[in-house]
């Protein structure tokens, strides 16, 4: 009987939730779950020495989210053990994650949203000014005014919301 002990280190976000261990046995490897425990382990019959395996580490769906060794490569049982501490995520530049970059989208929807906040005030400007003085102007200057109006403002609460959700996912992604 073998024993394997597979610890996990690195894993910030824990995203490993259960391991696979295959061994092969003849032309084929024979799928073993892992018992989780403070690390995965599993004690398996090896038929043969050198017994050939690989592991790998599995998410809560049960994908496979990294490999120790694989089927062209196989790990041995009668080499010494092998620690797996690389970590599974790794920090990447600032610019790389994902709350700087909603902190940037959140900043560029504000300024459009700004400048359509600025557009809303001219087109209410001028629609004001056209309701103070219409005898020298039609009602379809107001109509259009009002729609040009309309739209900016839907646009303009449009980015500014965008913006409040984007900063307060890149606040909790920070």
């Amino acid at each position: 009987m073998v024993r394997t002990l597979v610890g996990i280190t690195g894993d910030i976000h824990q995203i490993v939730q259960g391991g696979r261990l295959y061994s092969l046995e003849g032309p084929a490897f024979m799928r073993r779950e892992l018992a989780m425990a403070d690390s995965l382990q599993l004690r398996w019959p090896c038929p043969r020495s050198p017994c050939g395996y690989y592991v790998a580490l599995t998410d809560n769906h049960g994908n496979e989210v990294l490999w120790a060794g694989s089927p062209t490569a196989p790990l041995y049982a009668n080499e010494p053990a092998v620690a797996v501490s690389a970590p599974l995520t790794e920090r990447g530049a600032w610019y790389a994650r994902p709350g700087p970059l909603l902190a940037g989208a959140a900043l560029v929807l504000a300024v459009v949203g700004g400048y359509f906040g600025f557009q809303f005030q001219r087109a209410q400007q001028a629609l004001i000014d056209v309701n103070n003085n219409r005898a020298a102007h039609q009602l379809s200057d107001a109509y259009s005014l009002d729609g040009q109006r309309r739209s900016d403002q839907i646009v303009m609460f449009g980015m500014f919301g965008g913006a409040v959700a984007a900063g307060g996912a890149g606040v909790i992604l920070w």
